[in-house]
């Protein structure tokens, strides 16, 4: 182009006798596929997460965190942010941890340790809990990521707080 700012922009019609069609979009700026890697193509979040006690010693899912997410893409990326607050009673004279884990349909791709106790037993370990993953789901089909939570000692109650999930899905 030229640097002044003056110039043409000239679109030539093919050498043939069909038909084309050239579909902008109804915007004013530049035009940008957004497909550059690293670019942010989409973004999906949920705040309503309910909180949530379990004395399950398997994995359960907590109501409302369960988000599903298209990409365009099979060489894209999701990245997988999560927020929450959650506490554990301990048990007297067992070892017990509460886990949260983040979940691409039954695979698990992470687990968070909330709390262990060696035996004291009526405590109560609260704490917040942030992480993120980059997920490489490798699909143009529809994922679904969820957070679920479990406790290593029936006796024992793990307790989500409530909290947030985001799925950012990132160009490749």
């Amino acid at each position: 182009g030229n640097a002044s700012g003056t110039g043409d922009f000239t679109i030539a019609a093919p050498n043939s006798n069909t038909d084309r069609t050239l579909t902008l979009p109804d915007e004013a700026g530049t035009l940008d596929t957004l497909q550059r890697a690293g670019n942010v193509l989409q973004v999906m979040t949920t705040s309503s997460i309910s909180s949530s006690s379990t004395v399950s010693t398997s994995y359960t899912a907590l109501s409302g965190a369960t988000l599903t997410i298209t990409p365009s893409n099979t060489a894209n990326k999701i990245l997988v942010l999560w927020s929450s607050t959650s506490s554990n009673t301990l048990v007297a004279g067992a070892n017990v941890n509460y886990r949260h884990g983040i979940f691409r349909g039954t695979t698990m791709l992470y687990s968070t340790l909330i709390g262990v106790d060696s035996g004291s037993g009526g405590l109560q370990i609260k704490s917040p809990i942030m992480f993120s993953i980059v997920d490489a789901p490798s699909t143009t089909s529809a994922v679904t990521y969820n957070i679920q939570h479990h406790t290593s000692n029936a006796s024992s109650t793990g307790t989500f707080g409530g909290g947030s999930l985001t799925l950012m899905e990132i160009a490749g």
